[in-house]
């Protein structure tokens, strides 16, 4: 039976690309929120990566996509990810402490 889980409890997303959930078994992201907290859009990446592998292009999720300014919460479309032990979720923000993210999921 699947069980919900918060992955990612509210953090700020760093400016090079950092690992913000690590599956420790297997997990189905069901949603992604990020808000902006300054007043300017900042830009984010999100990425899944496989165990083992180097974070690379073909990993990405979301490339430089835009979030808007004035702490509005943003959900991410279509965040109904698989994701194997050992896989990471990793992300980066255009500026720092200025996008935070939070991740939800179930742990299969």
């Amino acid at each position: 039976m699947a069980t919900p889980k918060p992955l990612v409890a509210g953090v700020y997303l760093p400016t090079s690309l950092g690992i913000m959930y690590t599956a420790d078994q297997p997990t189905v992201i069901t949603q992604v929120t990020l808000t902006n907290q300054t007043g300017s859009a900042v830009t984010v990446t999100l990425s899944i990566v496989p165990s083992g592998a180097t974070a690379a292009n073909n990993h990405r999720i979301a490339h430089t996509y835009t979030i808007p300014g004035n702490g509005k919460p943003f959900g991410v479309p279509d965040m109904r990810h698989h994701m194997n032990k050992g896989d990471t979720i990793r992300a980066l923000a255009s500026s720092g402490t200025a996008v935070s993210m939070r991740a939800s999921g179930l742990l299969l």
